[in-house]
């Protein structure tokens, strides 16, 4: 698939949570050899460590860094509830790892996902955007309300805000990053 994408003029590869451990391996083995990035999401089993090892080129949305932000012993297993568990020491040695890495971040902040009060998404003003955005972003909104995440998981990432912008802000400070 990687030689096929590369030879068909493909930018990079897109990683997603879910991907086996050795598909990871073997994409990134042989994105290497044709020159391809490898961006996305973190797989569960590799998790941040393995990302970071991988010298994966983008983590998009801060996917990941909620479970190494966790300071609990051991840290939970609920997607998102790490930030509630972080600290700022934290936060900064995963910046200073991610930096020495040298791997980027995308931490899609213009996409705000928070639990909705009544249960009906709230209403959004994309006014000044393109087209385009608005109607994928609107797209977005709607799913948020329709299973893509649970309550609890929607709560533990409204909950988790100051944290993820605290990351943001630390992996700022720790170098060149996004």
């Amino acid at each position: 698939m990687v030689l096929a994408n590369h030879r068909d003029g493909y930018d990079f590869i897109k990683i997603y949570n879910d991907i086996d451990p050795d598909v990871f391996d073997a994409l990134v083995a042989t994105s290497r050899e044709v020159g391809l990035p490898i961006v996305g999401h973190v797989t569960f089993a590799k998790g941040l460590d393995g990302a970071l090892a991988a010298r994966q080129d983008s983590i998009e949305h801060l996917r990941a860094y909620d479970f190494a932000a966790d300071t609990r012993t051991p840290p939970g297993t609920a997607r998102f509830e790490g930030w509630l568990y972080s600290t700022p020491e934290r936060l900064a040695e995963l910046a200073e790892r991610t930096v020495a890495a040298g791997v980027w971040n995308c931490p899609t902040l213009v996409v705000q996902l928070k639990p909705p009060a009544d249960g009906a998404p709230p209403p959004r003003d994309y006014a000044g955007l393109p087209p385009w955005l608005a109607d994928m972003l609107e797209g977005l909104r709607l799913r948020q309300s329709s299973g893509i995440f649970t309550a609890a998981q929607l709560r533990a990432l409204g909950d988790g805000e100051p944290y993820r912008m605290a990351m943001v802000a630390a992996l700022d400070r720790a170098g060149p990053n996004f």
